[in-house]
């Protein structure tokens, strides 16, 4: 599937790049195999939006774990279930940026994890990166700089993922195995994220949850 959204996103582009009087264009064969293959080009954009939203749990699931550890007196140790109740707490008063609902189920949101894990520091990063008090690292990937500064943070999520294991995990394993991960070179040096402190959404859903006021779930 990967391959065929390739394709399509390519030729998309090469079609785009190309004088509108030209009649015709030249594709491989290996490229026109994949794009029969491919799903219609309305349902692609769905699937992908699908994917990212899913992937976007699976970042916030990771770095809010990791952030009960960056901030110094939030919590005393890391917790899958608070991670979870955070994510529904913001789900139940916030939605994704089409309209649509986030999840708000245990199962949903540990299977977003599980799907992407594999991915979940890169999406992490991305999210970390939108919440930094630094404009620059608010912009577009524009430079080099800017790309290995967000694999650091990613670097950071990965190596914390790699390294944490739940207090009630069975097997006793990291939430990451590295075997499996999009692994970040070693050439690349962890960063910090440039946070303030806690958002005040984060601090207040961590204090319901001390209350056991809990957010409604599907």
């Amino acid at each position: 599937m990967r391959d065929a959204c390739y394709a399509v996103r390519f030729t998309d582009m090469h079609l785009k790049s190309i004088p509108a009087d030209l009649n015709e264009v030249s594709v491989s064969p290996g490229t026109l195999r994949e794009l029969l293959a491919a799903p219609s080009f309305q349902d692609m954009c769905r699937q992908e939006a699908d994917t990212a939203k899913r992937a976007f749990i699976a970042g916030d699931y990771l770095s809010l774990l990791y952030l009960m550890r960056f901030f110094p007196g939030l919590e005393s140790e890391p917790s899958v279930r608070k991670a979870i109740w955070v994510i529904q707490a913001v789900a139940q008063e916030g939605r994704y940026g089409d309209g649509s609902p986030m999840p708000r189920s245990d199962t949903a949101i540990r299977a977003c994890f599980e799907d992407f894990g594999a991915v979940a520091h890169l999406w992490g990063a991305l999210g970390l990166r939108s919440r930094s008090t630094n404009p620059r690292l608010q912009e577009s990937f524009s430079s080099t700089e800017i790309v290995r500064e967000f694999l650091g943070l990613a670097r950071t999520l990965q190596d914390f993922g790699c390294a944490f294991v739940p207090k009630r995990a069975k097997p006793r394993l990291p939430i990451l195995d590295r075997s499996k991960i999009w692994t970040i070179p070693e050439s690349i040096t962890p960063a910090l994220p440039i946070i303030s402190g806690p958002a005040p959404w984060f601090v207040d859903a961590l204090q319901r949850y001390r209350t056991k006021s809990r957010p409604p779930t599907d």
